[in-house]
């Protein structure tokens, strides 16, 4: 607690000093990284995955994990930034805890570098080989401990997909970073919602989904120089049932049921962020609501300034 009260306390000590990202007069936020060579600020990262049987809890697992963040360099093009990550614990079903245990084992420890523009919007992963060989020898180590289960292998096999380029990498293997810089170089007024449809990319698809988004900056905190940004997507339901249904025949051939039984499919995903004058998140919660017939699983991914 004490931590937090100083790194927030610092973040106001630094937009004293800085132009005005706040702009009381006509009432917007302007979220923009205003960051020094080796500044740095530490995180905790919660993540919580419920499986839902109507009201019923089927299952729950929790990943936990630290962060620190460095500005590793500053120009008035970009910033180099790494994230550091450490103490992982895993807590849940048995099988699958232990299945994720040993995944992110080797992630302890690890960092990954990337580079924003000027304005702190993310746009590349600069040792994504790293993490390219770091999946690949945790994936490999796993094959070898379960190589008589079939299913786990091919389960295994399609989610390296998702790590053999850096596009894939950056799309589907950094979601907590993503999370993190996804106001990051646009100016957003209080009350006004911004709506439209945009391409997004999904695991289970080589193409885009079609997604509605509604973004909305609901508060400016004056006095504590921070804001809070809504993002509420919804995917297009035909094409998820699409893309879910030729998923389930790439894992599973004779699958059960045609297109047209398939039962309807619902994505849902509420991103909320506090965000300092500075660009720094102060806290960030990102819930996914994935729903078919009686079953959810809701995803949550939570990050807190420390």
């Amino acid at each position: 607690m004490m931590r937090r009260i100083y790194s927030l306390a610092v973040l106001g000590c630094l937009a004293i000093a800085l132009n005005a990202q706040i702009e009381p007069t006509d009432s917007t936020l302007q979220v923009v990284g205003y960051w020094s060579k080796g500044e740095k600020q530490n995180y905790s990262v919660t993540q919580n995955k419920i499986k839902l049987n109507k009201a019923d809890t089927v299952s729950k697992e929790t990943t936990t994990f630290n962060v620190q963040v460095t500005i590793l360099d500053s120009t008035d093009k970009n910033y180099k930034i790494e994230w550091f990550y450490s103490n992982y614990k895993a807590t849940g079903n048995q099988q699958s805890n232990q299945l994720l245990a040993e995944l992110i084992s080797l992630y302890d420890n690890f960092k990954i570098i990337i580079i924003t523009n000027e304005m702190g919007e993310f746009q590349s992963v600069e040792n994504w080989k790293d993490i390219q060989s770091a999946m690949k020898k945790a994936i490999d180590i796993i094959k070898k401990k379960y190589q008589s289960q079939k299913d786990l292998l091919a389960m295994f096999d399609n989610y390296m997909v998702n790590f053999q380029t850096k596009e894939g990498i950056e799309a589907f293997a950094i979601n907590d970073i993503l999370q993190f810089y996804s106001y990051h170089g646009s100016k957003y007024k209080l009350g006004e919602t911004l709506s439209g449809i945009t391409p997004v990319a999904t695991a289970i698809s080589d193409k885009p989904i079609d997604t509605k988004y509604e973004l909305t900056l609901e508060e400016l905190n004056f006095e504590d120089n921070n804001g809070v940004l809504r993002l509420i997507q919804t995917q297009d339901e035909n094409q998820l049932a699409d893309f879910t249904y030729a998923y389930l025949k790439k894992m599973m051939p004779k699958v059960p049921f045609k297109r047209s039984e398939m039962p309807k499919v619902s994505a849902v995903t509420e991103l909320a962020s506090r965000i300092h004058n500075a660009g720094w998140v102060v806290y960030s919660v990102e819930t996914k609501n994935i729903t078919a017939i009686d079953s959810t699983t809701v995803e949550e991914r939570i990050i807190e300034l420390q």
